[in-house]
């Protein structure tokens, strides 16, 4: 293994280390369903973005294989999918709710 693998396994186990301390309320834990997706912001099935509104799609969180992630739904295909999850997702995620804009959670319960 040469030294650039190595910093990237390094940087892989620090991220999921400080994915793992996230803590997530247990009514925005899901199973794990769809498929990664690298590109976060736009739908691997149809290429939809929701970057202008990503947060209010997120539909729970879920543990996997590369930690913590966060389970989007398409707004336009309506198919899940799902990608590495931070402290400030969570943040964010919990203010649309408290907000009342996610389309999943409406005053604090799953719809």
């Amino acid at each position: 293994m040469n030294s650039w693998q190595s910093m990237i396994i390094h940087k892989k186990n620090c991220f999921n280390q400080l994915v793992g301390m996230i803590q997530i309320d247990s009514k925005y834990k899901i199973p794990l369903v769809g498929i990664y997706n690298a590109g976060v912001y736009e739908c691997p099935y149809c290429g939809h973005s929701v970057l202008e509104d990503f947060f209010k799609h997120i539909c729970g969180f879920s543990e996997a294989y590369i930690g913590v992630v966060k389970i989007t739904e398409c707004p336009k295909c309506f198919k899940k999918y799902y990608s590495h999850a931070s402290e400030g997702d969570y943040s964010l995620f919990i203010s649309e709710v408290k907000n009342q804009t996610n389309v999943h959670f409406k005053e604090g319960g799953a719809q």
